[in-house]
């Protein structure tokens, strides 16, 4: 499942997905499965990208996208 308000928020901010990954030491190519949700994110990566963008882990993972189910 893509994690659309994570993009969304980082695109308000006018952040690439390569400074996103330089800011939190990671490669772009993971960066980018953390958004397009190939990669599960470890909680200091998620907590380092809320800082990052100045928003909470709520605004990010809205826990009505938590609790679908992949493929709905």
């Amino acid at each position: 499942m893509k994690r659309l308000h994570l993009k969304a928020e980082r695109i308000k901010k006018g952040l690439s997905t390569e400074q996103m990954a330089n800011s939190l030491c990671i490669s772009n190519s993971a960066y980018y499965k953390y958004e397009d949700g190939k990669n599960n994110i470890p909680l200091i990566k998620a907590q380092q990208i809320a800082i990052l963008l100045n928003c909470s882990l709520d605004t990010l993972f809205p826990v009505s996208e938590l609790t679908q189910k992949e493929g709905d």
